[in-house]
């Protein structure tokens, strides 16, 4: 038949306690602050150039 993931994890669990689950998603929190600083710091620049030229 067909191996698939559920096999491995059957395989697994009888040498690790906690068997096999996959890989955890892990946020990132540096990208999240990259981006916001771009837009404050852009929204920045766009709002002084305005106040400059008007």
């Amino acid at each position: 038949g067909d191996v698939d993931l559920s096999d491995y994890n059957t395989l697994a669990s009888g040498f690790a306690p906690t068997g096999y689950s996959g890989a955890a998603g892990v946020p990132e929190p540096s990208s999240m602050v990259l981006c916001m600083l771009g837009l404050v710091f852009g929204s920045g620049i766009a709002f002084c150039r305005k106040r400059l030229w008007s």
